[in-house]
Order: C-alpha cells, then sequence, then structure tokens
C-alpha cells in the first residue's frame, strides 16, 4: 500500500509540475501536517516538482515571508 500511495503521490506531483504553470505550488509531507494546521511554517519542510525531479538541490524551509499569517 505504501507504494501504491508513493506512486500516486509522485504522479500528483509531476502533473503539477508539468501541466499546472498559473503558480507555484509546493507540497509537503503527511509527518508535517500538524505544523501547517498551527501555522508553524518554520517547522515545515515544502518542495516542489524541480526538487523531486533532482533539478534543484533544496527544498524550501522559512515559507514565513511567503506565506502571510492570520
Amino acid at each position: 500500500m505504501i507504494d501504491a500511495d508513493e506512486e500516486i503521490n509522485s504522479s500528483i506531483i509531476e502533473d503539477f509540475g508539468v501541466n499546472f504553470k498559473f503558480c507555484e505550488v509546493y507540497f509537503f509531507n503527511s509527518e508535517y501536517l500538524n505544523f501547517v494546521i498551527q501555522q508553524q511554517w518554520d517547522s515545515v519542510i515544502f518542495y516542489d516538482y524541480d526538487y523531486q525531479q533532482g533539478k534543484r538541490e533544496s527544498n524550501y524551509r522559512n515559507f514565513n515571508r511567503i506565506i502571510s499569517p492570520k
């Protein structure tokens, strides 16, 4: 089941990376869900299609400057 989930998630990320050009889209692993709910952005690691494909060496932290608080 985990392999199937990873395949589905990778497919979704690829679809956004290849086909969706309206704005940048970032993803995070479910282990960070509570931090997202609590808007503790500094504790979340975000990534995008380029990172997943190895086209970028780093992922993203410190989204406070991008994501505005309440």
